[in-house]
C-alpha cells in the first residue's frame, strides 16, 4: 500500500476515503480530486510515516482548520514545492494555518498567509523532530500577507525541532506577522 497522497485540487473539500493515502488514491470522492484537507486525514489515519505532495499550484482557501498533524507512529512529510499558498482570510478565531503535536513531521516548500493565529504552531511534548525548510510565512515574498500571531511558534515543551538550514533550499522566510 502505497503511503504517499497526491493533493490535485485547490478546493477545501473532504469527500473522499481518508481511512489511509491509499485508499484516498482508490476513492478520491464524487469530485474526483484529493484536497490537502483529506490528504492530511488519510496520513493521520494511516499509523506510520506518510508524504503529501501536490500535482496542481496556487492558493488553497481554507474554509475551516486543517486537521492537526498528530499521527504518533510516523511524521507526515508536506512537501508544497514552493508553488502552493495556504490562504486563512476566512477563518475566525485563533487558528493556526499547521498545527503540528507529533514526531517527525516535515514541511517543506509551503507558504502560510492571512491565519487568524500562527502560521505554523508546533505544540507538546510529543512534538519533537519536526522539521521547517523553504517556507513563506506571512509574506509571499514580495508582499506582506501577515499571519495575526506567530510566523512559527514552538511551544508548551515542544522541543528538538529545527526550522530552516544551512542551505538556501531550506532557508524560510518569516516576515510581517504581528504576534
Amino acid at each position: 500500500a502505497t503511503n504517499t497522497a497526491f493533493v490535485s485540487t485547490l478546493n477545501d473539500v473532504a469527500d473522499g476515503n481518508t481511512q489511509s493515502p491509499a485508499h484516498l488514491l482508490i476513492g478520491p470522492g464524487a469530485d474526483g480530486q484529493i484536497s490537502l484537507r483529506e490528504a492530511i486525514t488519510a496520513a493521520n489515519n494511516r499509523a506510520g510515516a506518510d508524504t503529501i505532495t501536490f500535482t496542481t499550484s496556487g492558493t488553497i482557501a481554507l474554509l475551516a482548520g486543517l486537521p492537526t498533524l498528530r499521527d504518533t507512529a510516523g511524521g507526515t512529510t508536506i512537501n508544497g514545492g514552493g508553488v502552493v499558498t495556504l490562504d486563512g482570510t476566512a477563518l475566525g478565531g485563533t487558528l493556526s494555518g499547521i498545527l503540528i503535536t507529533s514526531a517527525d513531521n516535515l514541511l517543506n516548500g509551503l507558504n502560510l498567509v492571512n491565519f487568524p493565529g500562527n502560521g505554523i504552531d508546533i505544540s507538546g511534548v510529543n512534538a519533537t523532530g519536526n522539521g521547517v525548510v523553504g517556507c513563506l510565512v506571512g509574506t509571499n515574498g514580495t508582499s506582506v500577507l501577515a499571519n495575526d500571531g506567530h510566523g512559527i511558534e514552538i511551544r508548551n515543551g515542544a522541543s528538538d525541532n529545527i526550522i530552516g538550514g544551512a542551505t538556501s533550499a531550506e532557508r524560510n522566510v518569516v516576515s510581517g506577522n504581528t504576534g
